[in-house]
């Protein structure tokens, strides 16, 4: 309490009268030293509001200080941002403008993709906070409003967006703002930052600077979404224009335009396979494929595939769904192998499974939503506008094909070779043939069975396909059961090197095979006898003589090895001659 409320101003006439009346002197000094108090007291009540005014003054400057900064952040932000088209570089400006100074904060933008979130771009954030940043589920609800808030205290440090930060970029971190942008009425990303454009406090100016330049990030995504639909929509169209005009190609038969419809499907999937399935009974996908895109040069593998092939094609057949498998789903079904993502389409018309499309790849890559719809659009389109050019396409397959080997048939072969052979007089090409044998099969069937002959037959001619399609040059190579345990394999265009060559690798190939059947392992060999038109023949019997000539003296010269024909001798008319002088030894 002031000394001055102590005094009692009535006495003071009784203390004058006192002083003159004895106490003069000290009377008066008294009253003197009051005086003094009474205006320090006036004078200090003065210099307390001078003060407070002053401070006034100075907290008023401050403010329109504070509101001229924010006012020309937002006229310059304002100005970038009603500029700017591409929301990555939008991004990137107001994540500059947030953290100017990285040694005190960070700022970063996550985008959401479904459950899915991943660091966009960041600033001050180190590596291995951008790998391990999660975000709370009641954040992202909160964030979905599109309004900013502030994340601090007890729930700050106890979320696991928090947790997630490195001990480094914790420091000093006390709070963080966070925004939603919004795409199309739902959340597609998040900017979370320490600081709003690097202020130590953030009042309601910074929360409606940061809101409004959220939301031009908004428009911006929204108007890249827009025309990215649009360029899917068109490229979609185009895809589906292109597959249509392939059904509109004249083909030989229909099961070569069927083939280079899923060709040209699984190009435009960027599939690693794709595989067509038709089913005309209710009993499900076909064991044999009906189309295979896509193989492999090592025939184990290639058999691998085949089988979780069929049974992915399986579950799209009985769930009457399309099916989307991802490395996880593909165990969890009980498929191993090297592929990493299928999709599987079913054919449906009228309410039944006619069949199935699978494709796959062995990258990381998954299907997306584009070419989920385009491979929808193919099994509907096959499914209900080319079902009966699929069913005959089936029949003559099978007509066509050898039901044990899956090769083509002695039929088509000897079809397919005189048209060859004409083909190569009139243009003067070369046109070689192979002819193989499966060394000592009697033997194999006689002491392990005729189920494992079979196995034998079946495994040689799926290793005789896949080296072909490693190494042909071209689509009119012909491979087909001749008869028995005898391949054929037709090779137009090929001169007798060439022939050779790819006859040596297919030996290998047979040789170096481990064929096992019930656990018993079954030595096998093939021997092959190569011929070509012009130089060892003039015409298709003499060709196929000369090539079995060849054959006839690889077996006798000790099997597992290839021989090459000897020229045809003019002397002799259409009868070629062949001998060992051209033969080549394993």
């Amino acid at each position: 309490m002031p000394l001055i409320s102590f005094v009692n101003w009535d006495a003071i006439p009784g203390v004058a009268h006192a002083a003159f009346g004895g106490w003069g002197v000290t009377a008066l000094g008294v009253i003197c030293i009051l005086q003094y108090v009474v205006y320090l007291q006036r004078t200090r009540a003065n210099q307390d509001e001078t003060t407070s005014a002053f401070d006034e003054i100075r907290s008023e400057l401050d403010n329109i200080q504070k509101d001229h900064r924010i006012t020309r952040l937002e006229n310059r932000l304002l100005r970038e941002f009603v500029s700017e088209t591409d929301v990555d570089r939008a991004i990137r400006v107001l994540l500059n403008n947030l953290i100017p100074n990285t040694d005190r904060g960070f700022a970063v933008s996550l985008e959401i993709s479904g459950k899915d979130i991943s660091v966009g771009q960041s600033r001050g954030l180190s590596r291995e906070a951008r790998k391990a940043l999660t975000v709370d589920p009641d954040i992202l609800a909160r964030a979905a409003g599109g309004e900013p808030f502030v994340l601090e205290g007890p729930e700050f440090r106890s979320s696991h967006l928090a947790g997630s930060l490195t001990v480094a970029d914790r420091r000093h971190i006390h709070r963080l703002f966070i925004v939603g942008i919004e795409s199309e009425d739902a959340l597609s990303g998040l900017v979370v930052a320490t600081h709003l454009f690097h202020a130590e406090t953030a009042d309601q100016r910074h929360f409606a600077l940061l809101k409004q330049l959220v939301q031009r990030i908004s428009e911006l995504r929204r108007a890249a979404l827009a025309l990215e639909s649009q360029r899917h929509e068109l490229t979609r169209t185009n895809d589906i224009l292109e597959l249509r005009a392939i059904t509109d190609t004249r083909f030989e038969s229909p099961v070569d335009m069927i083939q280079e419809f899923m060709t040209a499907l699984k190009g435009k999937t960027a599939a690693s396979r794709a595989v067509l399935y038709i089913s005309t009974t209710a009993e499900g996908v076909s064991r044999n494929s009906f189309v295979r895109c896509g193989t492999v040069a090592n025939p184990n593998v290639e058999r691998q595939l085949c089988q979780a092939e069929d049974a992915i094609a399986t579950q799209a057949h009985s769930t009457l769904t399309t099916q989307v498998f991802n490395r996880t789903d593909l165990l969890r079904h009980g498929i191993r192998s090297f592929l990493t993502h299928a999709l599987a389409v079913p054919l449906v018309r009228k309410g039944a499974t006619v069949g199935a499309i699978c494709l796959s790849r062995d990258s990381s890559d998954r299907f997306d939503d584009a070419d989920i719809e385009l491979a929808m659009w193919a099994a509907d389109y096959l499914a209900g506008t080319i079902l009966n050019a699929l069913q005959h396409a089936q029949v003559e397959q099978r007509a066509r094909t050898d039901g044990l080997t899956g090769m083509a048939n002695r039929a088509s072969f000897d079809e397919a070779i005189k048209k060859e052979v004409l083909l190569a007089n009139e243009t003067d090409e070369c046109c070689s043939l192979l002819l193989l044998d499966i060394d000592r099969f009697k033997v194999i069937n006689d002491k392990f069975g005729h189920l494992v002959g079979d196995h034998v037959l079946r495994s040689a001619a799926q290793t005789v396909l896949v080296s072909l399609e490693r190494l042909r040059t071209h689509d009119r190579v012909l491979a087909a059961r001749y008869g028995g345990e005898e391949f054929a394999v037709l090779l137009p265009g090929v001169n007798e090197t060439g022939a050779a060559r790819m006859a040596e690798v297919i030996r290998t190939a047979i040789s170096d095979h481990t064929f096992v059947f019930a656990g018993a392992t079954i030595p096998t060999t093939v021997s092959i006898g190569v011929a070509t038109l012009p130089k060892h023949a003039m015409d298709v019997n003499q060709l196929i003589a000369a090539a079995d000539g060849a054959l006839y003296y690889a077996k006798e010269s000790g099997r597992d090895r290839v021989a090459i024909a000897r020229a045809t001798d003019p002397r002799r008319g259409d009868k070629p001659v062949t001998q060992p002088g051209a033969s080549q030894a394993h």
